[in-house]
């Protein structure tokens, strides 16, 4: 069983399409091929859980439809929307080339990174990023098992550590009640 600690968010499952068992899917990283992948993990219960990509192609410069195997149906795929698609870290890192943050970096590259609230008030994963709104969002999964939208802008980012892989921000009072 693979732990916890070795998968990084890839993405994010946000819809259905057609009703054949497609899926909506949002990246926040490079991701390689999905067919490439050995398999992904969605995580069912607390527990991450592998999935088999079937098929995939591209949607938009942001998302690709694929299929899961033993996904056949609109009601089957749509009991895994929202949920964020987890990849095993050595197969992300062997693909992709490793972000360099000599010289600053993208909200996209902070997906998968551990965010911490500088008051010590907020703890968690950056699952994914919600960019459909005026201004990008860190969808943080915290440690205490909710989910928490926090704006990804400069001024609340107060320090990356990518030798860690942490993000620290600074909340405005209020943000987090």
């Amino acid at each position: 069983m693979i732990k916890e600690d070795n998968l990084r968010a890839a993405g994010r499952i946000v819809k259905t399409h057609g009703v054949g068992g497609e899926m909506v899917v949002t990246f926040g990283c490079d991701v390689p091929p999905w067919e490439e992948l050995r398999c992904i993990f969605l995580m069912m219960d607390g527990l991450p859980v592998p999935f088999f990509v079937e098929s995939s192609r591209p949607k938009s410069a942001e998302s690709d439809l694929i299929m899961l195997d033993g996904v056949e149906s609109e009601k089957e795929a749509s009991a895994l929307c929202g949920k964020t698609v987890y990849v095993a870290a050595d197969e992300l890192e062997a693909a992709v080339d490793a972000p360099d943050f000599s010289e600053g970096f993208y909200v996209d590259d902070l997906v998968g990174f551990r965010a911490v609230s500088d008051d010590g008030r907020l703890g968690g994963k950056i699952a994914a990023l919600e960019s459909s709104t005026a201004n990008c969002l860190f969808i943080i999964e915290t440690d205490a098992g909710t989910e928490m939208l926090v704006p990804a802008a400069g001024e609340f980012i107060s320090e990356v550590d990518p030798e860690r892989r942490t993000v620290t921000l600074s909340l405005p009072e209020g943000l987090l009640d």
